[in-house]
C-alpha cells in the first residue's frame, strides 16, 4: 500500500511538468517537427516529467475536475507554447529571409512543402531552414531546450500565480523584432540583385532588342546562388544571435 501511494503521488506531481513539457514539445522547433510522431513526443514529456518530479518542490496536486484545476491547467500549456513560440519565432527569421531572397531571384514560384509546419514555402526558405536547424543541432539547442525546461519548473512550479503580465508584451515586441531581424540577414543578397536589375533596366534602355528574359533569369539565379554562398558563413554568427536572444527571451518570460 505504501509503495502504490508513493507511485501514486509521483503521478500527481509529475501532471503539471508534463503538460508543460508536452506543451513546449509541440510548439519548440525540432520537437514540433511532422516528422517527429505525436506518441513519441507524448512519451518524451511523460519520461521527463517522471523523471524531474522527485527533485521538485512540493506543491499541491492539480484536480483537473475542478475550476482552480483547470485554470493551472491553462497556465502550465499556455507557459509551454510561450517557451516554444519564442524559439520558434527565431526559425521564423530564416523562412522570412529565405522567402525575400527567393522572390528577388525569381524562385518565388518555386515551392515545396516544409515538413515541420505542413506549409509550402520557397526553396529557399526551405534551404535557410535546414541550415538552421542543423546549426540548432550542432550548438546542442535541443539540449537548452530541455533545460530551460527544467529551469522553469524550478524558477515557476507547477501551480504558480501567474505570469509577470510584461511576459505577454515581451512575446509579442519579439514577434515584431523577427521582421527586422530577418531584412537584415537578407539585407546582402536583396540588395546585390536590386544591382543587378538596376543594370538589367539600363540594358533595356541602350539595347531594346535584346531578349532580357532569355538571359536575365538565369543570371539572377546565379547571383542569387553566389551570393548565399557567400553570406552562409556570416549566417551562423547572425542565426546564433537570434537564437541567444530568444534564450534570453525565456528567462525573462520566467521571471516572476
Amino acid at each position: 500500500m505504501f509503495e502504490l501511494a508513493s507511485v501514486l503521488g509521483t503521478i500527481e506531481g509529475a501532471l503539471g511538468p508534463f503538460l508543460r513539457a508536452s506543451a513546449l514539445f509541440y510548439a519548440a522547433p525540432v520537437f514540433s517537427a511532422r516528422a517527429l510522431p505525436t506518441p513519441v513526443r507524448v512519451l518524451m514529456a511523460a519520461a521527463f516529467a517522471l523523471l524531474i518530479a522527485p527533485f521538485l518542490p512540493a506543491v499541491a496536486p492539480i484536480d483537473p475536475f475542478s475550476a482552480a484545476g483547470l485554470l493551472r491547467i491553462a497556465q502550465e500549456i499556455l507557459l509551454g507554447i510561450m517557451m516554444g513560440f519564442a524559439i520558434t519565432l527565431a526559425f521564423s527569421v530564416l523562412s522570412q529571409a529565405g522567402e525575400n531572397i527567393a522572390l528577388g531571384m525569381g524562385l518565388g514560384f518555386a515551392s515545396i512543402n516544409d515538413p515541420n509546419n505542413g506549409l509550402s514555402v520557397p526553396i529557399v526558405s526551405q534551404f535557410y531552414a535546414i541550415v538552421g536547424t542543423l546549426i540548432f543541432l550542432a550548438l546542442g539547442g535541443h539540449a537548452l531546450i530541455v533545460e530551460a525546461l527544467q529551469a522553469s519548473l524550478q524558477r515557476l512550479p507547477a501551480g504558480f500565480d501567474g505570469l509577470n503580465p510584461q511576459a505577454y508584451g515581451q512575446l509579442v515586441w519579439w514577434g515584431a523584432e523577427m521582421y527586422g531581424f530577418a531584412v537584415l540577414l537578407a539585407l546582402p543578397a536583396v540588395a546585390t540583385l536590386l544591382l543587378v536589375n538596376l543594370a538589367f533596366g539600363v540594358i533595356t534602355r541602350t539595347a531594346p532588342q535584346l531578349n532580357l528574359f532569355a538571359i536575365g533569369f538565369p543570371i539572377m539565379i546565379l547571383v542569387g546562388l553566389g551570393v548565399i554562398v557567400l553570406t552562409l558563413p556570416a549566417l551562423l554568427d547572425d542565426f546564433t544571435t537570434v537564437l541567444a536572444a530568444a534564450f534570453t527571451l525565456i528567462d525573462g518570460i520566467l521571471t516572476p
